[in-house]
This record gives structure tokens, sequence and C-alpha cells, in this order.
């Protein structure tokens, strides 16, 4: 059982550091150009899909710099995908869960706009696509303009099969305004 425990742990740490260092090298082949402006109109990103495209042997998702072709062969019971806004607006979010029947590991990163004065952005999975049965997660903290959690837990998490990002006005346990789903 302590073998396992390592592998799921060396397992996530290089999911994670591959994840990390494909965004830091994508994130360093666009910064190549640098102006010398003072008065520079910013234009909003563009939309991208919020769907993950699948080829053979892997699948491409979307990240805020850019998109990562993960491989198909992840180790059962660890997931990486796109979060689908639910109000369509182009939010680039994606998330890695990591789910093997003792212990729950989730990183959540999402660019969304700062939410409204009294308010706060929250993690949840759920058994059912219509989170009915939900467990909430943590509240995601803003770091360098993205929301984002790393959390992890022990327990037998293997039932929740779907995640969301909340609005939330109460600290309580339901959901409010779902801003993200998607599933693992």
């Amino acid at each position: 059982m302590k073998k396992r425990k390592q592998l799921i742990v060396i397992v996530l740490s290089v999911v994670v550091i591959v994840f990390l260092g494909s965004v830091v090298f994508l994130k360093g082949r666009g910064s190549g150009q640098t102006k010398s402006q003072t008065n520079v109109e910013v234009s909003p990103p563009a939309q991208v899909s919020d769907e993950a495209t699948d080829s053979a042997d892997s699948k491409t998702i979307k990240t805020r710099e850019g998109s990562l072709s993960i491989p198909k062969n992840l180790p059962e019971g660890v997931s990486i995908n796109n979060f689908k806004s639910v109000d369509d607006s182009g939010v680039s979010a994606n998330f890695i869960a990591v789910v093997d029947g003792k212990t729950f590991a989730l990183i959540v990163e999402a660019q969304l706009k700062d939410p409204a004065s009294g308010t706060s952005y929250w993690a949840w999975i759920a058994k059912d696509n219509e989170f009915k049965n939900v467990y909430k997660v943590v509240k995601l903290e803003k770091n360098n303009n993205v929301y984002s959690i790393n959390f992890s837990q022990n327990g037998d998490f293997t039932a929740y099969k779907y995640i969301m990002v909340t609005s939330e006005v109460s600290d309580d346990d339901k959901p409010e305004t779902k801003v993200l789903e998607g599933s693992f």
C-alpha cells in the first residue's frame, strides 16, 4: 500500500511537471518579441474551443498559452482536460485529476475575471452530471491573474466523475452559480 501511494505521488508529480513545463515552454515561445510603446491597446484573447480534440494516440487541450498535446495512455485514474464555460464566454481553464480509490488530487487553473464583490470561486466535484450529489473541494485563489488550486485528500473518490467551478456568496455546502464544468 505504501508503494502504491509513492507511485501515485510520483505519477502525479510527473504529470504536473510535464504540464507546467509545457505551459512555460509555450509561454517562452511567444515572448520573443518586445515593444517599447507606452500607449498600447491590448485586445482580449481570442476565444478558443472548450473542447479537447483527439487523435489516435493523444488529445490536445487548450491552455491559456496555447495547445498542449497529452498522451491518451495516461495511467488509470489520471485525467487532464479542459473545462467548458457555462456561458460560452471562451474562458481558458483546465484541470488535472488523479483518483485511485485511496487518494484524490486535483489541480485547477482558470483564467477568470475577478468575481463580484463579496463572492468567490469554489471548486466542486460530483457523482452525477446534474451536480446533485456534490463535494465542496476548496476556494480558488488568484495568483498572477489566474485562479487556481492544488488540492489533495485521502479517501475513496472514485464515484466522483464531474467537476465544476462556481461563484459563491455563501460559504455553505450548496453550489450557487455554475461558471465552469467538466468531467474526468
